[in-house]
């Protein structure tokens, strides 16, 4: 005869075995769970800390307090599952109202796995965002970099903040980061755009993604790395394309990697190169392999080849790798 099994009721369980329970029967079933159905158990599992612990749903805790449940509550539910330092969020329920609080968001971007649920929040990143002070002490932070740079949510809000120009494109580590994550690699290991210039996997990663390479070709500090670096000429020359016919031109952005050995110089009657920031200089003494670029670690916005037909502009299209 098989014996009984007992199966304990759920209000029968401790306080504390209760959410990891609910916890266990929504990573099994999802949103056909009993946990996620019921919205009673839904809620309470979304305050516990045990969903605030767990890497796979924390950030979906996270959005849902913020998008559903009181300021007051969310704001005590930060301070209760994240172990925040009570002082830092006295007096603000809102995620704008510690977005703008300098205190609060130091602590925040120090706790990575609270970056990390913000970062994979919609609601949260976009007040994160529209703040000055928060978006300040993410672009100095490398672990909140870091947080940002795995999250396509976190990404797309930082790209599109007001205040983007002042706090990341600028800040060396902060810029590098983005662009490693923009061309898919884990960006913990680069701390500044020379790591990643010296890096031959970053290097051909970010080469082969306009939009990383679209972030560093606007910083002319981060164009300044690469030039420097062999390393990272040796990726853009791999993906080089060629400017040739007597005369022919490109408007776009573009590095200019190696120019003909006879191409003339001359902005009325041969060939010369417009950069980003409105001019034209000789490129006589500069045709050479990565010459051109070096001098003027500039992207030029127009080429034009001279008249002979054997002349020819080698360069890597930003817009298109």
């Amino acid at each position: 005869m098989n014996e009984a099994i007992f199966i304990a009721r759920q209000d029968t369980l401790e306080q504390e075995i209760l959410p990891a329970h609910w916890l266990a029967q929504y990573k099994l079933f999802g949103e056909e769970s009993y946990t996620f159905q019921d919205k009673g158990i839904w809620k309470k599992l979304c305050m516990s800390s045990a969903a605030a612990n767990d890497r796979d749903i924390h950030a979906e805790a996270l959005e849902e307090m913020l998008t559903t449940f009181s300021a007051e509550q969310t704001g005590k539910w930060m301070l209760l599952v994240y172990g925040t330092d009570a002082a830092a969020l006295e007096g603000l329920a809102t995620m704008a109202a510690i977005a703008a609080n300098g205190t609060a968001m130091g602590a925040i971007v120090d706790n990575a796995l609270l970056m990390h649920a913000i970062a994979n929040s919609e609601t949260a990143m976009q007040a994160i965002s529209r703040s000055q002070t928060a978006m300040q002490r993410v672009a100095n932070n490398r672990g909140a970099m870091d947080a940002i740079g795995r999250s396509r949510i976190a990404r797309d809000a930082v790209q599109a903040s007001p205040y983007y120009n002042s706090y990341i494109k600028e800040n060396d580590m902060a810029i590098a980061k983005l662009a490693v994550a923009l061309a898919n690699l884990e960006s913990a290991g680069y701390s500044g755009m020379a790591g990643v210039a010296a890096d031959s996997t970053a290097m051909t990663a970010v080469a082969a993604s306009a939009t990383a390479m679209g972030k560093i070709a606007a910083v002319d500090a981060a164009l300044s790395k690469l030039a420097a670096s062999t390393t990272a000429m040796d990726a853009l020359y791999a993906r080089k394309k060629k400017l040739n016919g007597g005369s022919a031109s490109k408007s776009g952005k573009f590095i200019i990697l190696e120019i003909s050995a006879s191409n003339a110089f001359n902005t009325s009657k041969y060939g010369y190169a417009t950069l980003s920031d409105g001019s034209k200089p000789d490129w006589s003494d500069y045709l050479a392999k990565y010459a051109f670029f070096r001098q003027y670690p500039k992207y030029a916005t127009y080429m034009l080849n001279d008249t002979d037909s054997d002349d020819y502009i080698y360069y890597f299209d930003i817009a298109s790798p």
